[in-house]
């Protein structure tokens, strides 16, 4: 379009709709709208933050080199094979209420405590655990009876 033919057509325009025009002001958008929107998609980030992990499920961790440890409650003993029922699993894959077979022929240098039934300990163990009505423990790497803070009791080596 030409200056020219831009005049002309301007010319055409009616006064009354050129004087609204330049007087027209924007109507102001309601804020609540806005603010509305934004404590919305907050409300989302909050409630997302807490159902996110259950969808998930559960996240098992993953041990170093199939190590970890539990306190347990002995249930039975025969010879160097105990049975221990977990109490904590604390850094295991032993569910609480899970029965688990250990050995009283650990890998560590510490001597293993007198055991009784109905003594509480904590049980470290280096390898698989073999599934089964009763958890067998591949190696168990020390074995300390715990105090009535569920602390391991460690002698002093002489």
């Amino acid at each position: 379009m030409t200056a020219k033919t831009f005049s002309v057509a301007l010319g055409e325009i009616n006064e009354k709709y050129l004087n609204e025009a330049i007087s027209y002001k924007a109507k102001k958008k309601n804020g609540r709208l806005k603010w509305g929107a934004i404590a919305a998609c907050l409300c989302l980030v909050v409630i997302g933050a807490f159902v996110a992990p259950n969808l998930i499920g559960e996240q098992s961790v993953e041990q170093p080199m199939g190590q970890g440890f539990f306190n347990a409650t002995v249930v039975e003993i025969e010879g160097e094979i105990v049975v221990v029922e977990c109490t904590d699993s604390l850094q295991s894959n032993v569910p609480v209420g899970g029965k688990v077979q250990i050995s009283t022929d650990t890998i560590s240098s510490e001597a293993v405590p007198e055991l009784e039934i109905g003594d509480n300990v904590r049980v470290l163990y280096l390898g698989k655990i073999t599934d089964g009505d009763l958890l067998v423990l591949e190696n168990t790497i020390s074995i300390f009876l715990l105090d009535e803070k569920g602390e391991p009791i460690v002698k002093p080596t002489e």
